[in-house]
């Protein structure tokens, strides 16, 4: 055999055992995750009110948590699932969808498909609507990615109104509160998104801070104010 026929060879035998190798995992049909953005556990913060809280979400990605190295889910001697290949799109949502960050029932998102395996986090991009058509006078958050509105009190005791919104893309990555573990062919869960709106005015100082403090402040400090919880639920056999 001459060298050249047995280099061919070797190179065929690697790319047959690649191959093979990328159909450990599949898109599982069965699997369905749902996505829902929706306010967290009502409380009664001392400080600013919050009217409203929105912001327009136009993608979300389960993150496999083999790929999230700041999860910490193996510190906790949690075994977790790994995979040689996966479909992206069938862990990803993509679209367009304006979402009310004080509502308790939740704005739907969509349902992922994504393949059977352990779920660490979710990378969501907030942006702003480029497809809007209506007048940013009536709608002030027409172009914007996110914003919240409500109003302080000021030391001598009157109350100001505040609105801080920004027109600036963010990409976030939220941690779970327990890792999504899809290892079913018909699994179903739910994943909430929220973003403490209340928390985070209760530790904004108005008074002190400039208009645009106030808005680098909301992406500066917008992680620490996300959360996603992960609901495994029944499906019928």
């Amino acid at each position: 055999m001459s060298k050249r026929l047995a280099h061919v060879l070797s190179l065929t035998g690697l790319m047959l055992l690649a191959s093979a190798s990328v159909r450990c995992v599949s898109v599982s049909p069965g699997v369905a995750v749902e996505l829902i953005f929706a306010a967290p556990p009502h409380y009664e913060p001392e400080g600013p009110v919050v009217s409203s809280a929105a912001a327009f979400l136009v993608a979300a990605t389960l993150v496999p948590c083999e790929e999230a190295p700041r999860a910490s889910w193996r510190s906790f001697g949690i075994v977790v699932a790994h995979a040689h290949t996966d479909s992206t799109s069938a862990r990803t949502w993509l679209g367009g969808q304006r979402v009310d960050a004080m509502s308790a029932a939740g704005t739907p998102l969509g349902l992922l498909s994504p393949p059977a395996r352990s779920y660490c986090e979710l990378e969501v991009t907030f942006a702003p609507d480029e497809t809007a058509e209506t007048d940013p006078r009536e709608d002030p958050m027409v172009g914007r990615s996110l914003g919240v509105e409500g109003s302080y009190e000021n030391a001598d005791g009157s109350i100001t109104a505040f609105a801080v919104r920004t027109s600036r893309e963010r990409v976030e990555l939220i941690p779970f509160d327990a890792p999504l573990v899809l290892d079913d062919a018909r699994d179903l869960a739910r994943i909430t998104v929220s973003f403490d709106a209340a928390a985070w005015a209760e530790n904004m100082n108005f008074e002190a801070a400039s208009a645009s403090e106030r808005r680098a402040a909301l992406l500066d400090e917008l992680h620490a104010y996300l959360a996603a919880t992960v609901e495994m639920r029944e499906q019928e056999r």
